[in-house]
């Protein structure tokens, strides 16, 4: 004799709940890593793990870098809008000095020419062009640790270089503690 149909709903749901559960503890204990984990590079991605951890996660807007905000701690989801603000500056041996969010889907970049000329950009996070670039006086607040392109000379004021790497190990520039 068949269960009624409201009884067996009754009964699958829980039975179904119960094996998502157990399905779902057997898949996160299958050795998953996060996304762009190398197992040979663990010293790289714990210095990243520990600088993320020092600093607050990247809020949705800020109008200015908060004190105290390490942006090279972001710099690999960055890139693509420092490299676009890099780009679009009329300075080619320009260096990034500080990187945030300033919106949803935008990053601001501050630049600094060897000269010491200054600039804010505005770039969307994908880097696809500049939203805006302004000068700034060139006494215009702290900066924060420094990134040159791979190919342009690391200002030796900034302190000593270490490498910048993509996700994929290539070597994308420098990282300087700056300020400068």
């Amino acid at each position: 004799m068949p269960l009624p149909r409201l009884l067996t709903r009754r009964l699958s749901l829980p039975i179904a709940a119960l094996l998502g559960l157990g399905l779902g503890a057997l898949a996160s204990s299958c050795g998953h890593q996060p996304p762009g984990f190398d197992s040979g590079r663990g010293e790289e991605y714990g210095a990243r793990l520990a600088a993320r951890l020092d600093n607050p996660a990247p809020p949705p807007v800020y109008d200015t870098p908060p004190e105290g905000w390490v942006w090279t701690a972001w710099l690999p989801e960055f890139l693509p809008a420092v490299t676009a603000c890099l780009a679009a500056a009329s300075e080619p041996e320009a260096v990034a000095v500080q990187a945030w969010p300033v919106a949803k889907g935008q990053v601001g970049v501050h630049l600094r020419g060897p000269d010491g000329t200054r600039w804010e950009c505005v770039a969307p996070d994908q880097g696809m062009g500049v939203s805006r670039l302004d000068r700034l006086p060139d006494d215009y607040g702290p900066e924060g640790p420094v990134f040159a392109p791979a190919g342009i000379e690391a200002p030796a004021a900034c302190g000593p270089p270490a490498a910048a790497v993509d996700a994929a190990g290539r070597r994308i520039g420098s990282v300087l503690p700056g300020p400068c």
